[in-house]
């Protein structure tokens, strides 16, 4: 396989407003999680309120989907569904998505025949409605335990699974061959939903684990990372081109010099995509990097081995104000994580540490990815911390 470059066609068109100076950064918990643990990371309806699922955790149950809104005298959380577990599905722990008219999309990672399904919530004058649009069927069929889905804009719903899929090597899940993930698609027709495996990995050329949806092109051509494998240690970065044979792939071969373990989402601004690598780079901490028409990879930054400006860079960036933002699993003031800004200057990137959360008896850990508001303000979870160790939702603005 030979590395791929992208092209103009390939690539969405972001638009940016002007690039604001940080002096500081306001930090404020808006919400403390104690019925229920592990929040997701969160998504904005037309009105400014918050979405995400927990995972239930010890006592809590399969899962909820919950709602945060904003009053005068803070936030208050109202639970739209109550997984039941089984066949309905259970540990909703990825992030959800909106189409135009107001559904909500999401997936479990059990739950259905057991490895996973893809459901969807519609607002009524009643409430919620949950339908489950798929269920998968297995390691050795389409695949089990699915990420957070992404819709394209005619209605199709991508999105990848950590194992499973028709390759089997039993190097992708502890000497079990279960296989190595899968990319697929939903498609609606007829009142239903059909699904379509559209690649499986292979370790031995693709790598495994995908942790994130594919990035859906304009093109319709498809960008999806795996974390590490038997052909290529650091992980690799995949173009998925459809074909009358099948899909066939190009893939970058992420090294210790542009970091290793691509994790997260793809970001993508003007001809370029942005991710992150959990470990190694030029300072041994991770890296965020940036994939654009002439280059393959560039670090723009590699976070340090001493942790001191973060460390593990986990989730995927947002792009808020000309300037690249994200969370650290660990580093910072407590070893506990931080929120970054990434902005550009002559020849290079600047990193400013805005928050690092605390440690000590009510640790802040696992730090999702961000969102951005209208106002400037970026919002997130962390999965541990507050006054039950079952996480929080935070606000910061840079």
């Amino acid at each position: 396989m030979r590395p791929f470059k992208f092209t103009a066609a390939t690539i969405f068109t972001a638009v940016l407003m002007m690039l604001v100076p940080v002096h500081g950064a306001s930090f404020n918990t808006i919400y403390t999680f104690t019925d229920s643990c592990l929040p997701s990371e969160l998504t904005f309806d037309k009105d400014g309120n918050l979405y995400g699922a927990t995972t239930g955790g010890a006592g809590y149950g399969p899962g909820n989907i919950f709602e945060l809104t904003r009053s005068q005298s803070g936030w208050t959380k109202t639970i739209l569904y109550s997984f039941k577990g089984g066949a309905d599905g259970e540990q909703p722990s990825t992030g959800l998505i909106f189409d135009e008219i107001g559904n909500l999309y999401g997936t479990t990672g059990l739950g259905g025949l057991g490895y996973g399904t893809v459901f969807k919530l519609t607002p009524g004058v009643n409430g919620w409605t949950k339908t489950t649009l798929y269920s998968f069927k297995g390691p050795f069929i389409d695949g089990f335990s699915p990420t957070k889905v992404v819709l394209d804009k005619q209605g199709n719903i991508y999105g990848s699974t950590y194992f499973g899929g028709v390759n089997n090597n039993p190097v992708c899940f502890a000497g079990h061959p279960v296989g190595c993930g899968t990319v697929f698609e939903l498609s609606p027709a007829n009142g239903q939903w059909m699904e379509s495996s559209l690649f499986s990995f292979d370790a031995e050329k693709d790598g495994w684990f995908p942790s994130a949806p594919p990035l859906v092109a304009s093109d319709g051509k498809l960008y999806v990372t795996a974390r590490t494998g038997a052909c290529c240690k650091g992980g690799t970065l995949l173009q998925l081109t459809s074909s009358p044979s099948g899909w066939t792939e190009r893939a970058f071969l992420f090294n210790h010099n542009t970091g290793e373990g691509p994790t997260g989402d793809l970001l993508v601004h003007g001809q370029a995509a942005y991710g992150v690598t959990q470990s190694r780079g030029p300072n041994g901490g991770g890296t965020v990097y940036q994939v654009d028409l002439k280059k393959n990879v560039t670090v723009l930054y590699s976070f340090s081995q001493n942790g001191s400006d973060g460390f593990a860079p986990g989730v995927g960036l947002t792009l808020l104000n000309n300037g690249l933002y994200g969370t650290t699993i660990y580093g910072g003031s407590n070893n506990t994580g931080t929120i970054y800004q990434l902005t550009p200057s002559v020849g290079q990137w600047t990193e400013n540490v805005l928050y690092s959360f605390p440690g000590g008896g009510s640790p802040q850990l696992y730090p999702s990815k961000l969102i951005a508001d209208g106002q400037g303000n970026l919002y997130g979870t962390t999965e541990l911390g507050g006054t039950s160790n079952c996480g929080t939702a935070f606000e910061i603005t840079p």
